[in-house]
């Protein structure tokens, strides 16, 4: 045996002796307080005996003793980070890394403590730096994997993920991260099939049953969805997520009463979650419960709800307050949540500034100086041209969408990513707009249909109405490709149009981003609809203007208009176009709960009631109140 105590302290924990090794620890202390190892040692088993405090104290009196001591800053980040310490932990393993810079393991370690932390621009390239050590390791794909599919990268998170399943084609868990990207993707079929595979390999797998069901739902198949959720809870009858997953499909379905079945199943095991409440409230605000429902979430702390419920919570005491005609009470929910969803970890990583510089660009090229350089393309064949429906957000494009959607020639597209699958494609958006082949041209078109194929049945001679309402600033675009295409801009009270937005929980992209503020949102009105005009001064856009305030009023006259636009014959049909939109069972836009109603006529000039909130804004949008034909009375 050994005689150098520490030696003899390690080979007693070696031995199983934990006991005797921390005294032979305290007594090499008791003779040399500064001794570094017998300090690592001890926190070590402190933290094996529960006494993480301890540990703590010990780790960090051997960095005291030794402050280039590697070891100890690498135990000290595991405690803190099993403490739910990250910050801490991140700074121990950047320490350590400073010692051992490529320590794959330790890289790894810090990559996951800034996952944790939704820091993932900065966890993406120490995973990237593992993989340059361990090509084969699998977790480390599948991490760098989530970090993409978090920051947006969706097409490289999914081939990231994939390659992580190829290298573990056995593991359910690889199966269903894949199919979470899929559906990021919307490529639902696939995402399915992901799903099922994990189930197959590992039957009782809740999570992959309940995203099973969140993809059947995003592909309009309401009675499968419902299924799997059920049988979430057949596999585990006590599941609160599948109750919630439930409960929230059936609401945003307009099927309240499957909501409240699952609410009423849930909060009996879960009497004061936070998720269930918010669905509860939606359900009783649809209902007219309106005092209930404030009742209900203002017995919510905010503070200790987890992040992206305190975000809806607040969004819909806004809502709520708003339908009481309580503006100041309003505003301050709404201004609430913007600033928990501006703070929360992922939506820190979008960059509104992507889109506004997007933006520029077609603005700085758009000229008739760069339109003169236009190579000339053989004009595709009419039939190949869609329609699109464009607009600010918010201004009645989903009412316009479904009213269309309802008339039996017509197949339409909401808010899908067609447009963008097709100018991804070039090499220099939009400078390479000017200077197609025909061959290119057709190329591209393609593959516009091709996307649009992922979303509805190309087959027949129905046409197609393709609605994203920001695609209003690829008005050149759509000139470029199809200049036989029918433009409909719904327009709608500047004002309005910006409390809506402001007022909204969207999905956060580079678009989204720039809703946080009514002044970040009025310049972002600004900035577009400048480019909307501009463009359809320069270019020969074949247009209709809906005015959602027209449209609410006089219905049939309005809409009697857009179809002679669109060179169709009245049907009866539209009139019903609510019964229509149930029927289609699920709504991607936030509007999902008013259009499948009679006409929607309250949110018409609701900003006179923030009048005092549009001070700051006023100046910059006043000049397009005058113009698009509206006034500040």
């Amino acid at each position: 045996m050994n005689n150098d105590p520490i030696s003899i302290a390690l080979e007693l924990h070696q031995a199983g002796r934990p006991d005797e090794a921390k005294s032979q620890c305290r007594e090499i202390l008791r003779q040399d307080p500064f001794h570094p190892a017998a300090w690592n040692l001890l926190g070590f088993l402190q933290h094996q005996d529960g006494d993480d405090e301890g540990a703590i104290d010990a780790f960090q009196s051997a960095i005291s003793a030794k402050p280039d001591f590697a070891d100890a800053y690498f135990n000290l980040g595991n405690i803190f980070r099993l403490r739910g310490g990250l910050p801490d932990a991140e700074a121990a393993y950047r320490k350590y890394l400073t010692f051992n810079p490529k320590d794959a393991a330790v890289q790894m370690s810090l990559g996951i403590v800034l996952q944790e932390q939704g820091k993932y621009t900065g966890a993406a390239p120490l995973f990237r730096e593992v993989l340059l050590q361990q090509p084969n390791n699998a977790d480390a794909r599948n991490n760098l994997g989530y970090v993409l599919k978090s920051l947006g990268r969706y097409e490289e998170a999914a081939k990231t993920l994939r390659s992580a399943l190829d290298l573990d084609p056995n593991s359910a868990e690889r199966h269903n991260n894949y199919g979470t990207v899929l559906r990021d993707l919307r490529q639902f079929e696939e995402a399915t099939a992901a799903f099922r595979q994990a189930l197959r390999l590992k039957p009782d797998f809740i999570e992959a049953q309940n995203n099973l069901g969140h993809a059947l739902f995003d592909m309009g198949e309401l009675d499968a969805a419902l299924a799997a959720f059920n049988h979430a809870l057949e596999i585990r009858p006590n599941d609160i997520d599948s109750y919630i997953n439930l409960a929230g499909v059936g609401e945003r379905a307009n099927r309240l009463d499957i909501a409240k079945f699952a609410i009423d199943g849930g909060l009996k095991i879960s009497p004061e979650d936070p998720s269930l409440h918010l669905i509860a409230a939606k359900c009783e605000r649809r209902e007219g419960e309106t005092e209930s429902a404030i009742e209900r979430l203002q017995r919510i702390d905010l503070a200790t709800a987890r992040d992206i419920i305190a975000i809806d919570i607040a969004f819909e005491l806004g809502q709520l307050f708003d339908k009481s005609d309580k503006a100041q009470q309003a505003f301050a929910y709404f201004s609430k949540g913007n600033e928990l969803s501006q703070q929360f970890p992922a939506h820190r990583e979008i960059n509104k500034a992507d889109f506004l510089n997007l933006t520029d660009a077609v603005d700085a090229h758009l000229s008739e100086e760069w339109l003169a350089t236009w190579s000339n393309l053989s004009p595709p064949s009419d039939a190949l041209a869609p329609a699109f429906i464009v607009g600010f957000p918010r201004s009645g494009t989903t009412l316009t969408e479904q009213i269309l959607a309802a008339h039996p020639k017509l197949r339409t597209l909401d808010e899908k990513p067609t447009l963008d699958t097709m100018l991804t494609q070039l090499p220099s958006y939009p400078n390479s707009l000017a200077h197609l082949s025909d061959a290119q041209a057709a190329e591209l078109r393609a593959i516009y249909f091709s996307a649009v194929g992922e979303f509805i049945d190309l087959e027949g001679d129905a046409r197609i109405i393709d609605k994203m309402p920001l695609n209003i600033i690829h008005a050149v675009s759509m000139q470029r490709f199809f200049p036989a295409a029918k433009l409909i801009l719904v327009m709608r009270h500047p004002c309005d149009s910006c409390l809506s937005c402001f007022m909204q929980n969207f999905v956060v992209n580079s678009s989204m981003a720039n809703f946080f503020s009514l002044e970040d949102t009025a310049a972002l009105y600004v900035k577009v609809m400048r480019l909307w005009q501009k463009s359809a001064r320069l270019l020969a856009l074949n247009y209709h203007i809906v005015r959602y305030e027209d449209l609410i009023a006089d219905f049939e006259s309005e809409t009697r208009k857009m179809l002679n636009f669109l060179e169709l014959e009245w049907d009866p049909a539209v009139a019903d176009y609510a019964a229509k939109a149930r029927q289609r069972g699920k709504i991607d836009t936030p509007s999902y709960h008013q259009v499948t109603q009679d006409i929607y006529q309250s949110a018409k000039f609701r900003w006179k009631r923030y009048r005092d909130q549009f001070e700051s804004v006023k100046p910059a949008l006043e000049p397009f109140v005058e113009e698009f034909g509206y006034s500040w009375d």
